[in-house]
Order: structure tokens, then sequence, then C-alpha cells
């Protein structure tokens, strides 16, 4: 009997242990679940603690982009500028006939008496604006040009300086038609009349002992046709005594009806055209520069407009 209490006793002490021991163990011990990456609990435990604290706002290290707004902005063209001279300024003038121009009857170069030319050309205002008038209507039968000196000559010239053409290589002017010469046409002869004409004068060389208007002349003539197209270019030449003092280049710039009784603008560059129609660049700046409105080969009128004759660089 003895033996079974100390047996008893015996057992009741070692389940005591057992239990003591097993929660004491029990703090310390790490138990796995079933993770995928085979985290302890107790790391995911505190990564979860971790995430449940409240999130502090933390600043963005990239850049804040700032859109922009795009205002259309309209660019202001802005005119080309342009040094230039003025070879004749109409509102200059007091008087309704230009003076100090030269008329001369042109091919043979003639000199005119004033009273004459004034029959044809005279200054006109409009608008505030004084300009050039030509009318043939008193003068059928003439062929008048009026003319200036732009160069070096015998006659000095009216503008400030000589022209160069190295400084002033375009010509620049507006003109307008009125009345067209009826007939007229450019490639015949017995009918080269024009309403409205331009023509400037190189000399081709000097001859000694002759005036300045016989010598040998190469003339652009820049022309308002009443039947030739645009770009039509027409030769002609004079000769005498086995010299060819006069060469020709007459240069359709507008035809037509279909643009009358408007003031056009026009611009050459001199250089470039001379070179085009002569085959070769000028040898020297021209001489003289002019008008020429005409209608003495048809027996018709012709009535032309011109205004601010100027040289320029561009």
């Amino acid at each position: 009997m003895f033996k079974t209490m100390r047996n008893s006793l015996m057992l009741t002490i070692t389940l005591s242990l057992s239990f003591f021991i097993a929660a004491c163990s029990s703090t310390n011990e790490i138990t796995y679940t079933e993770n995928p990456s085979n985290t302890p609990q107790k790391q995911i435990s505190k990564t979860l603690e971790k995430d449940e604290l409240p999130k502090k706002k933390l600043k963005s290290k990239k850049k804040k982009i700032i859109k922009r707004k795009t205002k259309k902005i309209k660019k202001k063209v802005k005119p080309i500028a342009f040094k230039q001279e003025t070879i004749i300024n109409f509102n200059n003038y007091n008087t309704k006939y230009i003076s100090n121009w030269y008329p001369r009857k042109a091919w043979a170069m003639r000199k005119v008496s004033h009273n004459i030319s004034k029959k044809i050309y005279s200054i006109k205002t409009e608008n505030g604006n004084k300009f050039l008038h030509a009318s043939t209507v008193k003068n059928k039968k003439t062929s008048i040009a009026m003319f200036q000196f732009t160069n070096k000559t015998n006659k000095g010239t009216q503008l400030k300086s000589a022209w160069s053409l190295k400084k002033y290589p375009f010509l620049r002017w507006k003109w307008r038609i009125k009345k067209l010469p009826k007939g007229a046409n450019e490639t015949i002869l017995s009918k080269l009349d024009n309403a409205a004409a331009i023509y400037v004068v190189f000399k081709k060389r000097n001859i000694p002992f002759l005036p300045w208007d016989w010598q040998p002349i190469n003339v652009l003539h820049y022309v308002w046709s009443t039947s030739q197209p645009i770009n039509t270019a027409v030769e002609r030449k004079f000769d005498k005594f086995g010299i060819e003092l006069y060469k020709g280049k007459f240069i359709v710039l507008q035809t037509g009806y279909k643009k009358n009784n408007k003031w056009i603008s026009m611009k050459r560059n001199i250089i470039r055209d001379y070179k085009n129609h002569f085959g070769k660049w000028p040898s020297s700046n021209p001489v003289v520069i002019g008008f020429h409105t005409h209608s003495d080969k048809t027996k018709s009128v012709s009535i032309a407009d011109y205004d601010d004759l100027i040289i320029s660089d561009k």
C-alpha cells in the first residue's frame, strides 16, 4: 500500500513538472505557418503592426510639372527696312510742271521746248498726294520723253548723289494707266507706242568729241503694253556711220486694261536685268532715267500716271 501511494505521488509530481516546463517554454517558441516566403509569423506580425500605424505625408522627390498655358501670339510682321533715295518727289513741286527735268524728242534725242512737253506732262493732286500725269490728248503726233541725269555728265544731276548700282541696285516706282494706245504693238516698229514707260540709260563707251546724247547707249525700257504678254522682251537698234549708237530692250511688265485705274507698285533689279538682256554686267552706272508716254505711231491716245520713283538697296 505504501508503494502504491509512493507511485501515485511520483506520477503527480512528474505531471506537475511537465505542465510547468510546457508553460514556461511556450513563451519562447516560434511557430511557422503556411507562408510562401517562409517568413516567421512573429516577423509578419511586426510588419503588419507597422503598416497599421498612421502614415506620415512624405514629400515627393519628383519635380512638379507645371503646365503652362500657351497663348497664341500673333507675330507682327515687320516691313523689311531698306536704304533708299528718291529720284523725284512730286509733292515738293509748287508748280504744275517738272521744269527741272529735260524734254527730248524720243529716238532722235533732239531738244524740245518745255512749252511742247507741258502739253503732255503735268503735276496733278489726288487725295492730298501729287503725281506726274501724262496724256497725249493735246499732242498725238510727237513722241516726247522726260528725263533726268543720274550720274556725272556735262549737265550734272538733280539727285543728292550719283546713282551707284553697287549701293542701290533696285529701282522702284508706281504707275497706273487710264487709256492705252489703240492697236499698239512693241513687236511692230510702226506701232511701237506705250501708255507708260520707265527707261534707264547706260553709256556703252565714250567716243571723243561727241556730246553725251550722241554716245553709244544701252537702254532698258520697262513698259505697260497694249497687246503683248508680260515678260515679253523686244530688241531695237539704231546704227549710224557703222556705229551702233542705240540698243534698247523693251520689257513688258504690265499689259492690257485688266488693272487700269489702279496704282501698281513695281520693283526691278537693274543689274540683273542688264545682264539678262544685254548678256553682260553693266560696265558703268546709269547716266539717265526718264518717263515716256506716247501714241504718235498709232495716232491714238495714251493716258497714264507716275509716282514714287525710288532707287534702293533691296
